[in-house]
């Protein structure tokens, strides 16, 4: 057996979680305090075996726990059986609710039944009136109709016979139409033929005025033709003449231009020639200052100068000869000849104080130049040949020029006679246009007297026409009666139909009426069945709501009864212990 433990060590029984009867959540220390509330002595307490009585202490506890946990149960199933009132209340009460709708709707409905019969009894009365006085207002329009068909029968007997005059009076009124309208064809046949006749005057009188203005304007207009190529025609023989007098002139500006080009050609060849010796005689030079090297470098100089002073005195003679003579491509050639010469001297002077390389390359550099001027001299003399052949071909065009005139003054002379022909044709064209005048005037006169005698025939088949129409109205005003008494006829038989169709129409909606009031009996009858089935259903959820409030009053005492008795039981043992 344990030894005991006191309360003052406030340790704890050691419960496994898995003993819930070994199981509490008290301490120690509140069940001494419980037991001493109870009236337990402590010291004969402590001499009992504790751990047996704190086991049975624990044992009731989780009985209570146990019995706690039922009551939570039972409570939580009272919940649900009160929501299941609830929803089953709620349900009746929407079912009654549905029923009290479906009485109201029921009510409702038998009120309109109600009020449709007494209405429907309302319309068939006023219909039993309205076919009285329908069938009295038959009896009366048969009555009428009889007598408006006699009156209409005498009308008709009237009319045939007025219709009958009117055909005679018709058919002789067509006679003279058919008369007046051969009249009137013939009349317009030959109003036809004479407007025929008086458009193709017209227009052969518009046709001669047009030939006639037409050949005028043409006669004016080839006269000033004439005029102005009279006039073109002296402007051009002017403009030829001085053409060939400055044909003339420039032919003998290019002889003298071609003599000249030959003298300078042939002062050019002597320039060259020259230009060749001096080359020659430069290379010689070139060639014995090769040999005499340095030694003889100044006596070169020396004759070089004197030749140079020499050609000098040579160009300046040149220049005074060829300046006389005014020509701008000698001065050229005498201005490089000059620079040249310049520029020659200006080198020999500088070959004094230089070396005999230097020299060679002065020497090669004129000899490019001299070159060069030979090119241009050629390009010169091609220029020269260029201008010969533009002389040559404008003086081919222009006697091809002089050969064009000559053709346009035979072409001229040929029209001036073609023109004196046109005159001769137009005076033969008037003389016959005024005999066509003539000869349009006397058709006038005669569509003048063939338009009287038609218009008198107009008149004739006018007054025809008059008396026909007035035959057409009394026939027109007849035929307008005849047709009114056949619509009158017409009307009552279409009334008599319509008072027909309206006694079937009645027939019909009575019969329709008595099967409305049939299913209105049917109707009444179905829905009283079904308010008696509302009735048995309500009564059947009535007591289905009373039966579950009594079972869950029963449960309800059951679980407080047993729960009283769990509490009375856990008191006598608490007492006990």
């Amino acid at each position: 057996m344990a030894s005991p433990v006191t309360p003052s060590n406030g340790r704890a029984l050691s419960i496994t979680p898995g003993a819930r009867v070994l199981k509490t959540p008290l301490s120690d220390d509140t069940i001494w305090k419980r037991l001493k509330e109870v009236g337990f002595d402590e010291e004969s307490i402590r001499r009992r075996d504790k751990a047996a009585l704190i086991a049975y202490i624990a044992k009731l506890e989780s009985e209570v726990f146990d019995l706690q946990h039922h009551m939570g149960l039972l409570i939580l199933e009272r919940k649900e059986f009160a929501s299941k009132y609830e929803q089953i209340k709620a349900s009746a009460e929407a079912a009654e609710l549905k029923h009290k709708r479906d009485q109201v709707a029921h009510l409702s409905s038998l009120a309109e039944a109600r009020k449709r019969e007494e209405s429907l009894k309302k319309a068939v009365g006023v219909e039993k009136e309205c076919i009285a006085s329908i069938e009295k207002a038959l009896h009366e329009m048969r009555a009428e109709s009889a007598e408006t068909k006699v009156a209409a029968d005498c009308k008709l007997a009237d009319a045939r016979s007025m219709v009958e005059d009117a055909q005679k009076k018709y058919m002789d009124a067509e006679a003279k139409m058919r008369a007046a309208e051969a009249l009137q064809a013939e009349a317009s046949q030959y109003r036809r033929a004479a407007e025929r006749k008086l458009q193709e005057v017209e227009a052969r009188e518009d046709d001669l005025g047009r030939r006639t203005s037409a050949f005028k304007a043409d006669c004016d207009a080839k006269e000033k033709e004439i005029v102005l190529e009279r006039q073109t025609l002296g402007e051009r023989r002017k403009v030829l003449q001085q053409e060939h007098e400055r044909l003339l002139d420039g032919q003998a500006l290019l002889n003298q231009r071609e003599d000249y080009v030959a003298s300078k050609s042939q002062e050019l060849k002597r320039l060259e020639k020259e230009l060749e010796s001096s080359k020659s005689n430069i290379e010689k030079e070139l060639r014995d200052l090769n040999d005499k090297k340095s030694n003889l470098e100044l006596t070169a100089v020396i004759e070089r100068e004197a030749l140079l002073n020499k050609r000098e005195q040579e160009f300046l003679v040149l220049k005074e000869k060829l300046s006389s003579e005014k020509s701008l491509e000698i001065q050229k050639v005498i201005a490089n000849h000059e620079t040249v010469l310049k520029t020659r001297k200006s080198e020999f002077e500088a070959e004094l104080e230089m070396n005999r390389k230097l020299v060679e390359d002065e020497i090669e550099a004129k000899r490019r130049a001299w070159e060069l001027r030979e090119v241009d001299l050629r390009q010169r003399e091609d220029m020269l040949n260029e201008r010969e052949h533009d002389l040559e071909v404008q003086s081919r065009l222009l006697t091809d020029k002089e050969k064009d005139m000559a053709e346009k003054m035979n072409f001229l002379d040929g029209k001036e006679r073609s023109l004196n022909a046109a005159e001769r044709d137009s005076e033969l064209r008037r003389a016959l246009i005024q005999q066509e005048k003539e000869e349009i005037n006397k058709i006038k006169l005669e569509l003048q007297e063939s338009l009287n005698y038609l218009e008198d025939k107009k008149k004739q088949v006018d007054c025809a026409k008059e008396k026909l129409e007035t035959m057409k109205i009394e026939t027109n005003e007849l035929s307008v009666l005849g047709m009114k008494l056949k619509e009158e006829v017409d009307m009552v038989r279409a009334q008599k139909l319509e008072l027909m169709a309206e006694e079937d129409r009645l027939k019909i909606e009575n019969a329709k009426f008595e099967t409305e009031w049939e299913l209105i009996d049917e109707k009444r009858e179905e829905l009283q069945t079904e308010a008696e089935r509302i009735v048995e259903e309500r009564q059947a959820v009535y007591r289905l709501l009373k039966d579950e409030r009594d079972s869950l009053r029963l449960e309800k005492e059951t679980i407080q009864e047993q729960h009283k008795h769990d509490v009375e039981l856990l008191n006598h043992e608490r007492r006990n212990l």
